[in-house]
């Protein structure tokens, strides 16, 4: 008689992530998370799916579980079909206008899971970048990155040296539930403190001096976030006026997920520094940017869903309360990667108008339960909404939402407007 035997181990989603710790059977099961899904079917339904109709003379029958799974699989192999032919043509395909409607179009339908590293690198120039005009650049970085805090003379609370140790702390905050970066992958030292006048000190109220010595291997040392570690360190010395901000471990995380090291480097550097994306302004001690895009969050929210906003301004909510950490990491922190992936399709080739699309609609689907809450309860709920989301109602929602590019840019100048007359009544 053969027995199914039972052991524990980790089950992980498609995407990395943890979905629960117990007991599962050993059994080998498709990792398709699509073909598992079985439609919750009712009694009615059993019984007419028992017998056939006659509709014109011709018999018909309902498509079972397994027929869904088979047209879905297909659909899929097509899509990932048209999406490698384009890459295969990828200047024809940005360059003529009829085909980079198609790519448009196809990019807010989704990027298949399986071409979506190759698509992204494609869309962030990150080929160009690595292969020619920043080519060996990455190393160099490094080099001079392993090297901060290493110089006798160099001041300790010096500003390379606090960002080191600023990053080494949001290391353990970054997806500690993925497995490339949950428990088993921190090789940072546990004794480190960052302390609010910026010096570095060690919980065992040892020298700072000996830091050096209990650090891994920045070059050598593996595992995801130690390639986390690597990226964000090399961009604090690509960019020494921004350096390293909270926020973007998310970013560069999630690119780490899909892509080599380098690439995503280079692709954090695209999304940080180039159009249409440009989010350096977004981090910094300043965060002017931050600061506009809530302005052009409330501004859209109060033209969108007057309702609501009246309400939230009546319970004084202020979409700084909850908005912030979304718009700032485009919705890496805190959101399902079925939906930020989505997200990033489009925000990749389309700049920040998907940012608030989404912001809108996830608004919107909860309008009623939201319009019959107080402070503490709209706060609780929107705390709670990225757990429960619906990502297919989200990002159809999103794409109903009649938002036009101009309208964005003409909220943008109406806030530099603002601003500047501030500062000249100062």
């Amino acid at each position: 008689m053969n027995t199914k035997k039972e052991e524990a181990y980790t089950k992980y989603d498609v995407f990395g992530f943890v979905r629960e710790n117990q007991n599962y059977l050993n059994v080998k099961t498709d990792t398709n998370e699509a073909a598992l899904t079985i439609p919750n079917i009712n009694k009615k339904t059993r019984s007419r799916n028992k017998t056939s109709s006659r509709i014109s003379g011709l018999r018909y029958r309902r498509t079972t579980t397994a027929e869904k799974n088979r047209n879905t699989t297909s659909v899929l192999e097509t899509r990932e079909k048209k999406w490698i032919k384009m890459i295969q043509t990828w200047e024809r395909t940005t360059t003529e206008r009829k085909k980079k409607v198609r790519l448009f179009k196809r990019l807010r339908k989704g990027i298949p899971e399986s071409v979506r590293r190759t698509a992204w690198a494609l869309l962030g120039d990150v080929p160009n970048m690595m292969e020619y005009t920043h080519k060996g650049q990455y190393k160099k970085l490094l080099a001079e990155a392993n090297n901060v805090g290493t110089i006798e003379s160099e001041d300790k609370s010096s500003c390379s040296v606090v960002t080191k140790y600023v990053i080494e702390r949001d290391l353990k905050r970054t997806y500690p539930t993925h497995c490339m970066f949950g428990q088993g992958q921190d090789e940072s030292p546990s004794n480190l403190k960052l302390e609010e006048n910026g010096s570095i000190t060690n919980h065992n109220n040892m020298m700072a001096e000996t830091l050096e010595d209990e650090e891994p291997d920045l070059l050598r040392s593996m595992g995801g976030i130690a390639c986390l570690r690597r990226v964000l360190r090399a961009y604090s010395m690509y960019d020494k006026e921004t350096g390293y901000c909270q926020g973007m471990n998310f970013i560069a995380a999630m690119f780490i997920t899909y892509m080599a090291e380098e690439e995503a480097f280079w692709l954090l550097v695209f999304v940080l520094n180039k159009e249409p994306c440009n989010m350096r302004k977004s981090f910094g001690l300043e965060m002017t940017q931050s600061r506009q895009l809530l302005y052009v969050g409330s501004r859209l929210f109060s033209q969108f869903i007057p309702r609501l906003y009246n309400h939230f301004h009546a319970e004084n909510v202020d979409i700084s309360m909850f908005a912030t950490q979304w718009v700032l990491t485009i919705y890496t922190s805190n959101f399902p990667f079925a939906l930020v992936t989505r997200i990033w399709d489009c925000f990749l080739s389309e700049g920040w108008k998907i940012v608030y699309r989404v912001m809108l609609a996830i608004l919107s689907i909860n309008e009623s339960h939201l319009l019959a809450s107080n402070f503490e309860e709209i706060l609780m709920f929107l705390k709670k909404i990225p757990d429960d989301i619906d990502v297919d109602n989200v990002i159809e929602r999103a794409y109903k939402i009649p938002l036009k590019r101009k309208q964005v840019k003409r909220l943008m100048k109406e806030w530099n407007e603002r601003e500047l007359e501030q500062s000249n009544t100062f």
